[in-house]
């Protein structure tokens, strides 16, 4: 269901390296992971570096998973990369094909850990496992979370955003119209595994064919054939209304909505700390 898992903000993963010949005690890890997630990140090196004296696990932030990933091709060509490298989900099939990786079940093993795999979330752990053998170790997975500002639904005669689309789309239009906030609704650039993928999990449509590309290559997109056609279309509506910004030409999607100025969002789990301290309502 890749619509429920998204890697960064997203589904993500970490995938092993294959080690130059010369293998240092220092590890770098590359992750994607920023602000209060990036704490964490470093939290957990230090706990494991406390633990133990014969190797450092080094933290290092490369920025977006893409920037992530042309980072770590570029520093593999150049026989500096990482031992550890976060990726998302949409990266795994290049990382799969690249034949520089190291299986992780077959790492673990090869170092006498016995692993019961099916510890791991069913669903997470199927977007890297290739044969029924995991290839990656699942590292975060993210679910997009609808926030919405109580005190502007208040404002405008409603003490919660209403559960389907056709009613919260009433919602937005009457907030929009009684002047509540400049903007009902604010997505960020990455809007569409939120709001199509997601969409084509909960009502049950296909997102692409066989089996959303799970059963191999050559999968083929149908989400222009079926009811995502409508929600497109309001998309489109929201969009010339003016009920809706979408991230891009100096939108910030996040500081619009924490900052008041809009009263939706929908973004990834990963967002929930920076919305927790920044929004003064």
């Amino acid at each position: 269901m890749r619509a429920l898992l998204r890697s960064c903000l997203y589904a993500g993963l970490a995938l092993i390296l294959s080690l130059p010949a010369s293998a240092a005690t220092t590890i770098e890890f590359w992750h994607a992971m920023s602000g209060a997630l990036g704490e964490r990140v470093d939290e957990m090196a230090d706990k494991f570096n406390k633990s133990q004296s014969e190797y450092v696990v080094r933290p290092v932030f490369k920025g977006t998973y893409d920037d992530v990933v042309n980072s770590m091709i570029a520093a593999y060509r150049a026989r500096q990369h990482p031992a550890i490298v976060q990726v998302n989900e949409r990266g795994f099939l290049t990382m799969l094909s690249s034949g520089v990786t190291i299986p992780a079940a077959e790492l673990v093993a090869n170092a006498g850990y016995k692993v019961d795999w099916s510890n791991f979330i069913a669903p997470v752990a199927t977007y890297f496992t290739r044969d029924g053998v995991m290839m990656a170790m699942p590292f975060n997975s993210s679910t997009p979370i609808f926030w919405y500002n109580v005190d502007h639904f208040k404002a405008a005669g409603f003490d919660k955003p209403a559960a389907t689309w056709p009613e919260l789309e009433a919602q937005l239009y009457a907030i929009n119209k009684k002047g509540v906030s400049k903007c009902a609704m604010v997505l960020p650039g990455d809007w569409e595994w939120s709001f199509l993928e997601n969409y084509s999990a909960i009502e049950d449509i296909p997102f692409a064919t066989k089996r959303n590309g799970f059963d191999g290559l050559g999968a083929e997109f149908v989400f222009n054939k079926t009811r995502l056609v409508g929600h497109m279309e309001r998309v489109k509506k929201f969009l010339d209304d003016g009920i809706l910004e979408l991230a891009g030409q100096g939108v910030i999607p996040g500081q619009l909505f924490t900052g008041g100025r809009c009263s939706t969002i929908i973004q990834s789990t990963a967002a929930h700390a920076g919305v927790e301290a920044g929004a003064q309502f």
